[in-house]
């Protein structure tokens, strides 16, 4: 289940820049088109499908016979639950605050994000 809600939210992020006309086609391999955004919207939609699917708490998958504890049935719920929570914890007590470069990594002449050009001569 934790893969597909990678999936999700990849997938989710590719759909949203669609959607809000940030993506740029690139012309060189493979092009969606106009058919991009409902591929995207239904590569959600479906991940979704999927995670609802796989955790669902279903006894007679997860608990067929006696004695029925309602951890079994649970259990993948309650894990995906948890360790999204601590993930997003630590997140917000600990990380939030470390974004950035380090200082003995900065070269102290310009922002890293303002030498990278516009066009790349590699991708051209």
């Amino acid at each position: 289940m934790l893969a597909f809600i990678a999936y999700v939210i990849v997938a989710g992020a590719f759909a949203t820049r669609r959607i809000s006309g940030q993506w740029t086609d690139d012309r060189r391999y493979f092009r969606l088109g106009k058919a991009g955004i409902p591929i995207a919207v239904a590569a959600v939609v479906w991940g979704v499908a999927m995670i609802i699917n796989i955790g669902w708490p279903r006894q007679a998958v997860y608990n067929p016979v006696e004695p029925f504890h309602w951890y079994l049935q649970w259990g993948a719920v309650l894990f995906v639950v948890i360790a999204l929570a601590a993930g997003f914890l630590y997140y917000w007590f600990v990380q939030r605050h470390k974004i950035g470069i380090l200082a003995e990594h900065a070269s102290g002449e310009l922002d890293p994000l303002a030498i990278v050009p516009a066009s790349d001569p590699v991708m051209d």
